[in-house]
């Protein structure tokens, strides 16, 4: 994706009340969320990497780039530890992305079978953060 076409997107993206938009180009990705109304639009535009392998199990993976929190506050234990039961809904981290915090929800229930990512790490959208069984 030439800068020519990303630029008209970013511009076409102030103009709309969409709050997120993901475009994958070969093996070009971009991924741009609106944290407010009234905030900046963020964009990854490097192409990124292939996750590495996991194994078998369904991955939670980070809905936005940022850096991965697996605790709610310094000091505090993690949201969740591998053997845990988790249902869906549940928060399982927090994802710091331009002074903004989101928590990363289990889609469905399971059981943590691995972290895969360590606590303070930045992490890529769409990056696993867990495997669930």
């Amino acid at each position: 994706m030439d800068l020519t076409r990303l630029d008209a997107v970013l511009e076409w993206m102030r103009h709309t009340r969409l709050s997120e938009v993901e475009i994958v180009d070969g093996d070009f990705r971009v991924r741009m969320c609106r944290e407010t109304a009234a905030a900046a639009i963020t964009a990854t535009a490097a192409p990124q990497p292939a996750p590495a392998p996991t194994p078998p199990g369904k991955t939670v993976d980070a809905p936005c780039f940022g850096v991965v929190y697996l605790s709610a506050a310094a000091g505090e234990p993690a949201m969740v530890r591998v053997g845990a039961r988790v249902e869906a809904g549940e928060a399982l981290c927090l994802i710091e992305a331009m002074k903004t915090f989101s928590k990363v929800e289990a889609e469905s229930a399971g059981t943590i079978a691995a972290v895969l990512v360590e606590d303070g790490a930045e992490v890529a959208a769409g990056q696993p953060l867990f495997r669930l069984d």
